[in-house]
């Protein structure tokens, strides 16, 4: 059965994604509400996605677990972005070799 709120619109009520993440995932670090912790939310018209969690994973875990889950194509663009650039900038020598004595050139790319 699905849950409806349309009786009781005022119990509709959510946050964003940027207040659940701000500081690591601080609003985690804590079950206790406050009336601090209910002003985050505000109330909605429709809920995107609801995050369920349980007290005995470590705040760490759930912060990590979330930026996977809404951040990973983001962050798999910036990696391959900034791979292509610094192989570039090894490659047209604008970033110094590191020398390495176990090559036999003396010299491997930047980072390796």
């Amino acid at each position: 059965e699905l849950t409806t709120f349309s009786e009781c619109q005022e119990l509709l009520r959510g946050t964003t994604l940027a207040t659940v993440l701000r500081c690591g995932g601080a609003i985690f670090a804590s079950s206790a509400g406050s009336d601090d912790t209910y002003m985050l939310s505000k109330r909605m018209v429709r809920i995107e996605a609801f995050i369920s969690h349980n007290w005995s994973v470590p705040r760490y875990k759930k912060f990590l677990g979330l930026c996977l889950v809404y951040n990973f194509k983001f962050t798999v663009a910036i990696a391959f972005v900034l791979t292509v650039l610094v192989s570039i900038g090894t490659a047209s020598g604008a970033f110094p070799l590191i020398h390495d004595r176990t090559e036999p050139t003396g010299r491997t790319a930047f980072g390796c």
